[in-house]
């Protein structure tokens, strides 16, 4: 059950929102609450010490995509669900042609 802090946002009276509308609006607003209000800041002492050691650093929220096949699975990142997708596919193919089952 939620707790009080909870935000209720009410879609409009057309929205017939599909399983992946769910699923995407439910990403977004929990990238939206971590990015506000983190569980910790553990990250940022990783950052300083890569920075102190002479790395160049940034980060970005991005999309991951998985796959299964047999024993086999492919994960894909991208800037959009587009590119982490076209990513996964490609990789998909690099198995099929190794004759993954």
């Amino acid at each position: 059950m939620a707790g009080s802090n909870v935000i209720e946002v009410t879609l409009p009276d057309a929205a017939t929102p599909t399983r992946e509308d769910i699923e995407q609006l439910e990403a977004t607003f929990r990238a939206i609450v971590d990015l506000r209000f983190p569980d910790s800041r553990d990250w940022q002492k990783v950052e300083e010490a890569l920075v102190i050691d002479g790395w160049t650093v940034r980060s970005q929220l991005m999309w991951v995509a998985e796959a299964h096949k047999g024993w086999e699975s492919e994960l894909a990142t991208g800037r959009t669900k587009s590119e982490a997708f076209k990513q996964l596919q490609q990789l998909a193919k690099i198995d099929d042609v190794a004759g993954v089952p």
